[in-house]
């Protein structure tokens, strides 16, 4: 008796929870909803897309029926009778009918209520029912197989009401081989409206360079900073990203429109958790947990330097090392993966493949293949290169790095029975031909190093005080960290008028430097990157650096990511104040360092654990 109480109390409770859901798929039959208004294209599409997805997560298309639970409403494009009966039902049209490209999703009567304020707002609505089964934007493109499900419900009082922040968003993809109809569905899932073949101009309008043909090596936090900026200032017409592939660039395209859709989706600090969600949308939230930080330091190192521009040389004699270092930071995270490959469903190893495995990979040879190059052919002589064992083993390194990315490159042509083959063409990219050493490479040579890897040196800060310009003593109201930029991943914006104050104690005497890195990041008034740097109480010095692409200096340094600013001073064995004003626009200052050695040379900032 006592049991069949249990049971029955068990089942009032079940019926009670799914009382309060909307159920619009219980495991059988199709998932069914009905349209009111005037169907067009863009709205066809879009319901086309969601059967399909349907389809991908029930096993059958979605289908039209009359009465059916989910119900979608196209504002504008309704007769006066239906739009009368549908105010006299509790749905928010009030809040989205005089907004361009809106929409509403709630609960009412039973029914699961799409609203659009127009053609563009009711697809958005219509394919947002399909991120809430589950469903990536990236499904397609990014090879993100939607996952089975059996049951699909929205809670009773369940609401979103949505609208864009900037008017016209969208892309120019410049890849060659795209699907143009593939591109139209994707901008659609990002809540886009315009897929542009220039570049945006005029007022209130905003361009972006986010993507390479090759590899992800925008960061996310420059994303954030230059285009929030750029709203700030007025940037809020039309914003556009040039892209190569969107595949190549997937997290930065979402981040830059989840941007346009809703500019306060993002801040400063909370970057990383934005990166966690779309990992977790992808690969799942325990893969999600592992890859924030393994591809947070992929972003940090890519930062340093992207891959496609491993042109510059990195010096095995400053501070301990920093050549070795780096690569050693590489390898490390190549190690990580493995182990969290495992976490990914199987459905979605191929973008794992795409979107992680094949990135970290090909940064780290890539960084081998050049750095290690640039090693021998600075230590080696051609009269004595075959015969130098230590241009010998940096030059190996560089050799078998170039074979095993080309490996990875042929992998990942090939793989889904060649669906990406055409989109990674890398002819063109100087930096992927054959490295060149001060001789030729015998194959006893290769044999000899073949297992030559990266060694451990510790860091060795010399004689200089460094630190990331966000580990300040002072700091004016406005300022702001942002993750996941710079060199430091915590990059400090100073608005226009605002300084930074940091303390240090000097332990020497005499003449010295002091370097400050402020983010090579152009600013979309057109000004120059103009801050004060005063020591003391001594007198401030004034810097600009004009960001002009044509400028040696202006491409050296974005290629750096850094505008390095220096400031000559005469210390005492004392105490000093240093203070960074930002002028007449904001500058973005990521690392600074009093360097004893003026006249040192060197590429990373030494940093120690504790300064970071």
């Amino acid at each position: 008796m006592k049991r069949n109480i249990l049971t029955i109390l068990l089942c009032c409770f079940v019926l009670a929870s799914w009382a309060k859901d909307v159920v619009w798929y219980s495991g059988r039959g199709s998932v069914e909803y009905s349209f009111v208004g005037k169907r067009t294209g863009v709205v066809d599409m879009a319901l086309n897309m969601f059967a399909e997805d349907m389809r991908a997560v029930t096993g059958h298309r979605a289908e039209h029926r009359a009465g059916a639970v989910i119900e979608i409403f196209e504002l504008d494009k309704m007769r006066d009778k239906d739009f009368r009966r549908l105010q006299r039902r509790q749905v928010p049209i009030d809040r989205i009918i005089a907004k361009d490209d809106a929409f509403a999703i709630c609960v009412e009567g039973g029914h699961i209520v799409v609203l659009g304020s127009n053609a563009n707002g009711t697809a958005y609505g219509i394919l947002e029912l399909s991120r809430l089964a589950g469903v990536s934007p990236w499904a397609w493109w990014g090879d993100v197989t939607p996952l089975r499900r059996h049951y699909l419900a929205l809670a009773s009082d369940y609401l979103t009401i949505q609208w864009p922040s900037v008017a016209r968003r969208g892309f120019i993809a410049q890849g060659h081989g795209l699907d143009s109809h593939r591109l139209h569905q994707l901008l659609l899932r990002l809540r886009g409206n315009l897929l542009r073949h220039a570049d945006c101009d005029g007022r209130g309008a905003k361009c972006m360079e986010i993507g390479e043909r090759w590899l992800p090596s925008t960061q996310p936090g420059r994303i954030y900073a230059e285009m929030k900026t750029a709203y700030d200032q007025g940037a809020r017409h039309e914003w556009v990203a040039r892209i190569d592939n969107p595949r190549t660039v997937a997290y930065q395209l979402s981040l830059f429109m989840d941007m346009a859709w809703n500019i306060t989706y993002v801040n400063a600090t909370n970057i990383p958790s934005h990166f966690h969600a779309w990992l977790t949308e992808q690969f799942g939230e325990q893969a999600a947990d592992r890859l924030l930080p393994v591809l947070t330091e992929y972003y940090h190192l890519v930062g340093i330097r992207r891959p496609e521009q491993m042109n510059v040389e990195f010096m095995a004699d400053a501070f301990g090392n920093e050549l070795e270092r780096y690569l050693a930071n590489y390898e490390a995270l190549v190690k990580a993966l493995t182990p969290i490959a495992a976490l990914v469903p199987q459905e979605r190893s191929e973008a794992f493949f795409a979107w992680v495995d094949y990135p970290v990979r090909a940064a780290l040879l890539m960084a081998v293949k050049q750095l290690q190059a640039q090693e021998a052919r600075h230590i080696g002589r051609p009269s004595s290169f075959v015969r130098d064992d230590e241009a010998l083993s940096s030059a190996v390194r560089s050799w078998k790095a170039y074979q095993q990315l080309l490996a990875l490159n042929r992998k990942f042509a090939g793989m889904l029975d060649g669906k990406w083959e055409h989109t990674l063409s890398l002819a063109h990219m100087p930096l992927m031909a054959e490295p060149k050493f001060p001789g030729p490479l015998s194959h006893d040579a290769i044999k000899r190093f073949a297992q030559q890897g990266p060694e451990p040196f510790n860091l060795d800060v010399g004689n200089t005080i460094t630190r990331n310009a966000c580990h300040f003593r002072r700091a004016t109201q406005g300022v702001q960290t942002v993750s996941m930029l710079g060199h430091s991943m915590k990059a400090v914006m100073v608005p226009p008028g605002g300084s930074l104050s940091y303390s240090f104690f000097s332990e020497l005497r005499g003449k010295a430097v002091v370097r400050v890195a402020a983010i090579a990041m152009p600013d979309y008034l057109g000004h120059d990157i103009r801050l004060a740097v005063r020591v003391d109480d001594g007198e401030a010095q004034m810097v600009s650096v004009r960001p002009d692409i044509h400028s040696p200096q202006w491409q050296t340094a974005e290629q750096r990511g850094q505008v390095i600013v220096n400031v000559d001073v005469n210390l005492t064995r004392n105490s000093h104040d240093i203070e960074i004003r930002a002028l007449d626009t904001p500058v973005f200052i990521d690392q600074l360092m009093v360097d004893y050695d003026p006249v040192r040379e060197f590429y990373i900032f030494p940093v120690t654990a504790e300064q970071l």
